[in-house]
């Protein structure tokens, strides 16, 4: 079942910040055991917007750099899921022109 993303620290979990963005944002996960993993930004339709990664992880905490490159004013959502293990947790964000 989805969990909305938070502070992060032990467990699995994503975050967003500064939330809204600008112009670019840091996307803070945290990977609690090795397996497969995605991170994708998406839309409020579902579209997806930005693929940072597919493959396998290891247990650890990472940031990404976003910079909103041409999105449009609205509602999205990074979504980390767990491939191997069938786990999801996402964050919504808004972008602000």
């Amino acid at each position: 079942k989805p969990a909305d993303g938070g502070t992060l620290g032990i467990g699995f979990k994503v975050s967003v910040y500064p939330n809204p963005i600008r112009e670019w944002s840091v996307i803070e996960y945290n990977i609690d055991v090795g397996s497969r993993y995605s991170l994708v930004v998406y839309n409020i339709l579902g579209q997806r917007v930005f693929n940072f990664f597919d493959g396998h992880k290891i247990k650890s905490m990472n940031k990404e750099n976003f910079n909103k490159n041409n999105m449009a004013s609205g509602v999205y959502f990074a979504v980390l899921k767990d491939i191997t293990n069938s786990r999801t947790v996402y964050c919504k964000f808004i972008n602000l022109k």
